[in-house]
């Protein structure tokens, strides 16, 4: 009778216990939603510095107490409470909550210690990421408290029948000292255990309102795929009712057939077997740990969106499967905002590009100036000088000549230099589609008498690239030189010969003249080869104004030209119509 008692008394202890922790699981749970709630009061009163610092230390309050209370979850009513008092299960959900608990905690610390707007941003999301698994695991844990309470209480009743049995007489006896007391703390742990129930079935409220105030999509689904829970979230992003879905659909009806058929085929390469359907997430949300990944998802309009899921397993106490989660976050701006930045770099990178362009030709333009208007603006006070200091009227004259001479020269060079600049101003000029075959026949046309004289053969292939989007008047420009050049500096040891091709390589347009003509030693000029007004052979024709103005053209409108050239067997011209643009 003694040990029965004993029995009972300690059976009513941990009853007493258990309550007190059912109460405390409740509690945990209730901070954790008031620190979520709290983190958006903060984010929505970041410019109100007096509220926001009351919230911060609300908030702070509410870190110490949640901190806690899970000491107390951990060791119980009494300090020397150690893991494994509990029923392994038990322990098992308690130590899924610790790193959730760890998270919410880390991240509020955060916050009290440095509450900037991007902080506080970054942890209302990582806070939305791990509360609901904190929850989850926290109702798996009371679920599992009051399913022990109960157990426990079912035995006590069962040692009470057994009792009463055995040793009615006795214990009518004993009524008033044993019994007596221990229907009145059976009551009062009866009590407990409905406050605790009403308590949760009020969390469980909580948890729904929040689970469908929230805009994030949350969808739970059976062992057989099907949809058993779709929130408001989730009804908005994707356009459908939860009854529609609710045991009716699997996720196929709002994922894209192709990526899920992508992405098997990836997964069973690496595992080495075969997946079909939603075998590839239903293993992922297996995973300890399962990585957010990207996803396109199916409205019901047809239309689409670009999702963040983050997938995994529900248990029950005993840890047995029992369903699966999914959290998507719409992505769609974060996606348009990346776009705009590769859009800017682009565009920066185009607009640097055409800058340093800019600045060679500037660098450029100012070595030509300098070099070409030099020696006549010296030339013309040297004829000054003398014509001042000339006594002789005939003289007078002739040096009076010489100045229309060097004046007429300079005006040309300026000519030159101010069609340069028109040249590089104008990359807006219009663009024509030029068919290359045509374009040549007009060329070819143009000296048909010097080729009849020079017997020079012409060979052409424009297959790899037929034609162009070019302005006209610099293609025709550019075709006259390179072509009048050939044929000005042919050698007289051999019949000319003049090949001309077009082709695309990797994106780029490009054009290509060989000649077997005199040649060019580049050692010697190769640094001055397009410059202005420089010549390299005696010819009556030659200015040194083409091939500037050619290169001019071509790297105005983006391009780039070079050249190969050995003295006496010739030279070839090669040009990038698109090198930049």
């Amino acid at each position: 009778m003694i040990i029965s008692q004993l029995i009972i008394q300690y059976d009513i202890s941990q009853q007493d216990q258990d309550a007190f922790l059912i109460n405390v699981a409740g509690r945990q749970r209730m901070l954790s939603q008031r620190i979520a709630k709290r983190t958006l009061y903060l984010q929505n009163e970041v410019n109100d510095k007096k509220h926001h610092e009351s919230s911060l230390k609300k908030l702070q309050i509410l870190v110490e107490e949640f901190e806690k209370t899970h000491h107390t979850l951990q060791f119980g009513k009494y300090p020397h409470r150690l893991k494994g008092k509990f029923s392994p299960a038990i322990d098992s959900l308690f130590d899924k909550t610790i790193p959730f608990f760890q998270v919410i905690k880390k991240i509020c610390l955060q916050i009290i210690q440095s509450p900037s707007k991007g902080n506080i941003d970054n942890a209302v999301k990582i806070l939305e990421a791990n509360e609901l698994s904190f929850l989850s695991n926290m109702e798996a844990l009371l679920n599992a408290l009051v399913a022990d309470s109960q157990q426990k209480l079912n035995r006590l009743k069962w040692i009470e029948l057994s009792l009463a049995l055995v040793a009615f007489l006795v214990l009518l006896m004993e009524f008033f000292f044993i019994i007596s007391p221990l229907i009145k703390n059976l009551s009062l742990t009866n009590h407990s255990l409905q406050a605790s129930n009403s308590f949760l079935a009020e969390i469980n409220q909580e948890l729904k309102a929040i689970f469908d105030s929230t805009h994030v999509a949350i969808m739970r689904l059976d062992l057989k795929g099907q949809f058993v829970h779709f929130n408001k979230g989730a009804e908005k992003m994707l356009g459908y009712r939860a009854e529609e879905v609710i045991g009716k659909h699997t996720p196929a009806l709002i994922h894209l057939q192709e990526e899920i058929e992508v992405y098997n085929q990836a997964l069973s390469k690496s595992l080495n077997k075969h997946l079909d359907g939603f075998e590839a997430l239903r293993y992922e949300a297996r995973l300890p740990i399962s990585p957010p990944r990207q996803w396109t998802y199916l409205r019901k309009d047809g239309s689409t969106l670009p999702v963040q899921l983050s997938t995994s397993s529900i248990k029950d106490e005993q840890g047995n499967l029992i369903g699966y989660l999914g959290v998507a976050t719409d992505i769609s701006e974060l996606m348009q905002a990346r776009i705009s930045l590769l859009e800017s770099k682009q565009n920066l990178e185009i607009l640097a590009n055409k800058l340093a362009r800019q600045n060679e030709q500037l660098l450029s333009f100012a070595h030509i100036t300098s070099h070409n208007l030099r020696s006549p603006v010296s030339n013309l006070n040297s004829l000054l000088f003398l014509y001042h200091d000339s006594q002789d009227e005939a003289e007078k004259q002739l040096l009076f000549s010489k100045f229309e001479i060097v004046i007429g020269h300079l005006t040309e060079t300026l000519n030159e230099l101010i069609e340069t600049l028109k040249i590089q101003e104008d990359t807006e000029i219009k663009r024509d589609t030029i068919v290359f075959e045509e374009l040549f026949s007009k060329i070819r046309e143009t000296f048909a008498g010097t080729l009849l004289e020079t017997k020079a053969e012409v060979s052409t292939d424009f297959s790899g690239l037929p034609q162009i989007s070019y302005p006209k008047t610099y293609l025709e420009s550019i075709f006259l030189n390179l072509f009048s050049n050939a044929l000005k500096y042919r050698s007289p040891d051999r019949i000319l010969l003049i090949e001309i091709k077009t082709h695309k390589a990797a994106g780029k347009e490009i054009l290509r003249i060989r000649d077997n003509g005199l040649g060019i030693d580049l050692n010697k000029h190769g640094e001055k080869i397009f410059g202005l007004r420089k010549t390299f052979h005696q010819h009556a024709e030659a200015k040194g104004i083409g091939l500037f103005i050619t290169k001019t053209q071509i790297e105005a409108m983006g391009g780039k030209i070079e050249i190969e050239s050995q003295v006496d067997i010739g030279t070839t011209f090669t040009i990038v119509f698109n090198e930049t643009t």
